[in-house]
């Protein structure tokens, strides 16, 4: 797919925009902030200091998110306020508590278990002479990672697999069909200008795409989780969930509903981010060979840049969602206070204003101030911890594998559709 010339009015919703978006961004770095002539106003900001500038706002860039059906309809949380989606002050309560968990020698002494687990799984895969990347691997790392850090036994964690991929697949099909109604309007307003008076239908069909798929996934992870809270209460362990039940601050401790939503918020959050660091990190490896040569011989601070870089190259989410709070500018961009700014972080990791050779793919890369995790007070808790299991994970199947390659170099890639990020469904590598 060829690059939009200058001028061409890109349509970020569009399925052709997500399918190989790193040949659509550099028409956004070239300008400023889009203000797209849509019936909800959406700005689209690119521009690595544009990006950052928002993501440092939260006074006049807001996480909370609008009062729509459709939104109500997607949340797996049922309404209870998580940290992802508030602004200080409940934000920085709600973080300042989880943060007691996330503190950098906890983080550091999960080491040995992730290597564990990924020595068990690269176990497994030798046995068979080829995998795929994302099931085998990408996924199953983290997932087992997250469910020792909640203390949930490894035989319910299928089930709780189970129930969450139902949930996230709702939801990407949900965010699919909303993304088809905004392009298709985009396109028209592009052709015929916006027509104000379709805005109640518009809202309407976007309204109308009930997840009613992910209802009983979503009730069941709740139900479960509020069990396994109350029998923390009862018996505190030394995980993840019995700290959050004893963590507060000078507000109070969480209540049920708080640390319901945020026990479910990192387990969400933590497999989607790290799966999609560990798969990007694969291919990116496979498409550079000697990328691959050099980490084999190199040490250990090589690969952490390698990671850096990887979620720079290949952002793990590609896109957030802010709410202007009141009229302002953004790089000479007016944006009305209402709009919808879509932040463009795999447009940001990109930018050649910010990074030098952005488009190379340099494991050696340093410094990196990539924006992979966001920015500002909303910037990724879990940071520390996906890095660790990239680290880890990229280490130890390089290490392992000699011979690791795609399977399949020239196959199509296979992406989850999503709007906000970057991952793949499967990638089929081979060992020998």
């Amino acid at each position: 797919m060829g690059r939009a010339s200058a001028g061409t009015l890109l349509n970020p919703f569009a399925a052709s925009f997500w399918a190989d978006p790193y040949s659509q961004y550099p028409t956004l770095l070239c300008e400023p902030p889009r203000l797209l002539p849509l019936i909800i106003p959406v700005v689209v900001v690119a521009r690595y200091r544009e990006v950052v500038e928002v993501l440092r706002d939260h006074a006049r860039f807001s996480s909370t998110l609008p009062e729509l059906d459709l939104l109500a309809k997607l949340d797996p949380f049922a309404g209870a306020q998580t940290a992802l989606f508030s602004d200080p002050p409940a934000h920085t309560r709600l973080r300042r508590i989880i943060g007691s968990y996330f503190k950098p020698a906890r983080i550091g002494s999960m080491a040995p278990h992730i290597q564990s687990v990924a020595d068990q799984l690269l176990n497994r895969i030798e046995g068979n002479g080829e995998f795929d990347a994302v099931g085998d691997y990408a996924y199953a790392l983290p997932t087992a990672v997250m469910a020792h850090m909640l203390g949930i036994p490894p035989e319910h964690q299928p089930m709780l697999r189970d129930w969450s991929d139902r949930v996230f697949s709702s939801i990407r099909e949900r965010l699919t069909t909303v993304a088809a109604i905004l392009a298709d309007q985009l396109d028209n307003a592009s052709s015929n200008g916006a027509d104000w008076r379709s805005a109640d239908s518009t809202i309407a069909a976007l309204d109308a795409c009930s997840p009613d798929s992910n209802v009983e996934s979503s009730e069941a992870l709740r139900n479960y989780f509020a069990e396994e809270i109350s029998r923390r209460r009862v018996a505190p362990r030394d995980d993840l969930i019995s700290v959050l039940l004893s963590a507060r601050d000078e507000a109070g401790a969480l209540n049920s509903d708080e640390l319901l939503a945020l026990t479910l918020l990192i387990l969400f959050a933590g497999n989607e981010t790290t799966t999609n660091l560990i798969a990007n990190g694969l291919l990116a490896l496979c498409r550079h060979p000697a990328a691959m040569s050099r980490l084999r011989r190199a040490g250990d601070a090589v690969m952490q840049h390698a990671v850096e870089e990887v979620l720079r190259y290949d952002s793990p989410v590609q896109m957030i969602r802010r709410s202007c709070t009141r009229d302002t500018n953004v790089g000479g961009t007016r944006v009305p206070a209402g709009a919808s700014v879509l932040v463009l972080l795999g447009a940001a990791n990109r930018d050649p204003a910010q990074f030098y050779a952005a488009d190379v793919f340099d494991v050696g890369r340093h410094p990196n101030d990539h924006v992979a995790f966001g920015d500002g007070v909303h910037a990724c808790i879990g940071a520390r911890l996906a890095r660790l299991q990239g680290e880890i994970a990229l280490r130890s199947v390089i290490e392992r594998f000699s011979r690791l390659r795609l399977r399949e170099p020239d196959a199509p890639l296979k992406y989850q559709g999503s709007l906000l990020s970057r991952g793949l469904s499967s990638l089929p590598m081979a060992i020998y």
